[in-house]
């Protein structure tokens, strides 16, 4: 079974780098990559995730995330509300990044990928959110699919129910 092969390599992963004392020699975009990895393959058992993430969580947040392309960025985002953990260090640290990013850089399925985390995460951060808005408004609809407005859409109306 395929899920199941997904799985066991993945607990094999999180003993890797749970075991390392150092994820220096990874990239920025390979623990994205890797986090992202983690919260898919894992989904449905996110605490078997999280002791991995937590340690991406922590060598992310000594580097910092200013150089980090939008895409790597919207999917680290992503992976950590996907786990439940919207209050890790490098989640708060991307959401600051947001709030003065060039949005033009972003693809729509960044942008909604940034709008789901924020609605997941029950992190209604206004600045980003109106930037988001702002950003859609001026590329109009065209290049989103049906899905990425659907994440937005949730983001915007979650938004707007709960007054922010």
């Amino acid at each position: 079974d395929r899920a199941f092969g997904a799985e066991t390599m993945m607990f094999a992963v999180r003993q890797r780098l749970l075991s390392l004392d150092d994820l220096q020699p990874f990239s920025s975009a390979a623990l994205s990559n890797i986090a992202w990895a983690f919260a898919r393959t894992m989904q449905a058992q996110p605490e078997i995730a999280r002791p991995a993430m937590q340690r991406i969580d922590v060598e992310l947040a000594r580097r910092g995330l200013h150089r980090m392309l939008s895409k790597e960025l919207s999917t680290l985002v992503w992976a950590f509300a996907k786990v439940g953990l919207s209050s890790a260090s490098t989640f708060q640290l991307a959401i600051d990044e947001l709030r003065s990013a060039d949005l033009e850089a972003y693809s729509a399925q960044s942008l909604a990928m940034v709008a789901w985390s924020l609605e997941t995460s029950y992190n209604h951060d206004d600045k980003v959110l109106t930037r988001l808005v702002e950003e859609v408004e001026r590329r109009g609809l065209q290049g989103f699919q049906n899905r990425e407005l659907n994440a937005l859409l949730l983001a915007l109306s979650k938004g707007a129910v709960d007054g922010t």
